[in-house]
C-alpha cells in the first residue's frame, strides 16, 4: 500500500450497480465500453438479457428501466440488457467487498459458470459482483450462435 502524507491509499473497483426484480448485481467496468438507452438500440444488433445470461430465460423478469450495457475487449463487442442501474459508475474500496462463502462459492462456481466472485453488503441489500471479462465471456460463448445465424438469415 502507498503511503501519502500519513495516509493509506487503498485499491478500489469500479462498479455499475443494478437491480433485476429486487436482486442486486454489480459488474466491474474493465470491459464495459458503454450504456445506452435500450430506444436506442441499433435494428441490426442482437442484444441478451442478464437473466438470460445466468441462466433465467424460463422465469418471466420484468425490465422496468432497461439499459443496454456494452462490454468488449477488442476481439468480441457483445450487447447485455440489464434493469435500473444506479450510483454508476461507484467506486469501492476492495476491502467493502466480501468474497463468496466457500458453499455458496461452489454452488455458483457451479451453477453459473465462475460468474459472480464477490458480495458488496449494504444498509439494505447485498449485491453480487461479477466479473466483466468472465461475463463478456460466458455471452459471447453462449450467444455467439445467435448471432451467427441473425446474419446468416438476412
Amino acid at each position: 500500500m502507498n503511503q501519502i502524507i500519513g495516509k493509506q491509499h487503498e485499491q478500489e473497483i469500479e462498479l455499475i450497480l443494478f437491480d433485476i426484480m429486487g436482486h442486486h448485481f454489480g459488474v466491474d467496468t474493465t470491459c464495459i465500453l458503454s450504456m445506452r438507452a435500450i430506444e436506442n438500440k441499433d435494428d441490426n444488433s442482437d442484444v441478451v438479457y442478464f437473466h438470460e445470461i445466468i441462466g433465467l430465460s424460463d422465469i418471466t423478469v420484468v425490465y422496468h428501466s432497461p439499459k443496454i450495457l456494452v462490454l468488449g475487449n477488442g476481439d468480441v463487442t457483445f450487447e447485455i440488457v440489464i434493469d435500473e442501474p444506479y450510483l454508476m459508475p461507484l467506486k469501492v474500496p476492495l476491502s467493502d467487498l466480501c468474497l463468496l462463502p466457500k458453499l455458496i462459492d461452489s454452488f455458483l462456481r457451479t451453477k453459473f459458470d465462475s460468474l459472480f466472485w464477490a458480495l458488496l453488503p449494504s444498509e439494505n441489500s447485498i449485491s453480487f459482483i461479477m466479473d466483466s471479462r468472465r461475463l463478456l465471456e460466458i455471452a459471447a460463448r453462449d450467444y455467439l450462435d445467435l448471432r451467427i445465424n441473425h446474419e446468416i438469415e438476412k
